[in-house]
């Protein structure tokens, strides 16, 4: 193999990782839209609802990072629903946890977002 082929092969090794191809891309942490209960009881979540209608709900450098994120709130959330003096702070707070759950971290140049 040549001097000249190898430096082919290594410079398409580097534009195929994924490092390099998310360099510069941001992330963000969205959740899937709230659906009201018709009867005014407990809001569920429309998982089938196209990403452009998610929230953003914070955004991130890298993907690592938004996770890192989601599993430190879910740990909160799920804390807080135990811990919460009222029961309208546990429901809150059991509420914020599922919509976590849920939740997806997403490259910020994801086409699903503009559709």
């Amino acid at each position: 193999m040549s001097r000249y082929s190898i430096r082919i092969a290594i410079l398409g090794f580097c534009i195929l990782t994924p490092e390099v191809l998310l360099a510069g891309q941001g992330w963000y942490l969205v959740t899937p839209p709230m659906v009201k209960s018709p009867s005014g009881g407990t809001p569920t979540f429309n998982m089938k609802a196209p990403l452009s209608r998610w929230d953003s709900q914070s955004a991130f450098d890298t993907a690592r990072e938004c996770e890192d994120f989601k599993a430190q709130a879910i740990s909160l959330y799920k804390e807080q629903s135990i811990n919460k003096p009222t029961a309208k702070e546990r429901s809150e707070s059991i509420f914020a946890h599922e919509a976590t759950v849920r939740a997806i971290c997403v490259a910020s140049d994801d086409r699903r977002l503009t559709k």
